[in-house]
């Protein structure tokens, strides 16, 4: 049925923006230098496509999508192995892929992913999704402690320039993927944390408004200094945003919450406390290929 598999062009990008995510559209006109793809056609008509970018030695598959009648026909098969064998000859060592199980899709692609011979995948993040009604049912809520003097909680928009830009400058050395200034120009000063202690930034929780997430708050990074995890700092930083979400922006009805495998201590929480009161739970996970 497929006439012809071949990789992704200039003009061939042109005619494939339905196939994946909205996310990626401006990337395919013009293409993206280290943008690459394959693509099936039937009777020149592109019906599916498997989009991935290089990285140094990496090969991330973005996404792969096959027009609804044209699967279990092998074709994802085909364009999986024909972007393995790419990448590979582009001196790329290893392949990764990373998904959320709130997709419908998800069996299907992890099957994909299996006929093909990837790492069997593993969670990267559980996601927590609520809303402000439903969240201020918890009894806990308003309960919990704040942290005891000389700690203070405050909202990025009752912080000074000094301690924001303190804050910003990520003196306190948080990893990458929890530094705060990640996307700054969406961060939500009115719901976004800060832990101070004697003054000084020692924590926050920072929360996005992004534009493309309508009607929601998304609850992205959090961080304390090691020295001051202790004593429920960490989650009276999360519940100080939910509460000034609740008082402050009624305009945005839900919250999405995610919490990385390795913060054990939030998971713990989040399962025990946070999870009976969540509309909807899903995963992110990854998967790897190593490559000859």
């Amino acid at each position: 049925m497929v006439t012809e598999y071949s990789k992704l062009t200039p003009e061939i990008a042109k005619r494939v923006a339905a196939l994946t995510f909205p996310t990626y559209r401006s990337s395919l006109s013009p293409l993206e230098q280290n943008l690459f793809g394959c693509t099936a056609l039937i009777k020149d008509q592109p019906c599916a496509l498997i989009l991935w970018r290089k990285q140094n030695n990496l090969a991330e598959i973005l996404s792969i999508f096959v027009q609804i009648e044209y699967r279990q026909l092998g074709i994802g098969t085909k364009l999986i192995n024909m972007a393995l064998e790419a990448a590979t000859k582009l001196k790329c060592q290893f392949a990764k892929i990373i998904w959320t199980t709130r997709l419908s899709k998800t069996v299907a692609l992890e099957a994909l992913l299996a006929t093909t011979n990837w790492e069997v995948p593993v969670t990267r993040v559980k996601f927590f999704e609520s809303t402000t009604t439903r969240i201020n049912e918890a009894p806990w809520l308003w309960r919990f402690p704040d942290p005891a003097l000389p700690y203070q909680l405050k909202t990025w928009d009752h912080l000074s320039s000094a301690q924001l830009n303190l804050l910003l400058s990520n003196s306190s050395n948080a990893p990458e993927t929890l530094a705060p200034n990640f996307r700054m120009e969406h961060v939500d000063h009115t719901t976004s944390s800060a832990l101070l202690f004697n003054e000084e930034v020692v924590g926050w929780m920072i929360v996005h408004d992004f534009p493309e997430m309508s009607n929601r708050l998304v609850y992205s990074r959090s961080w304390c200094v090691p020295d001051h995890r202790n004593m429920g700092r960490g989650a009276a930083l999360l519940l100080h945003s939910v509460r000034n979400h609740i008082r402050r922006r009624s305009d945005r009805l839900w919250g999405i919450f995610d919490v990385p495998m390795d913060k054990k201590e939030m998971l713990v929480f989040f399962e025990k406390r946070f999870k009976k009161f969540a509309e909807r739970t899903y995963e992110s996970r990854q998967s790897i290929f190593l490559l000859n």
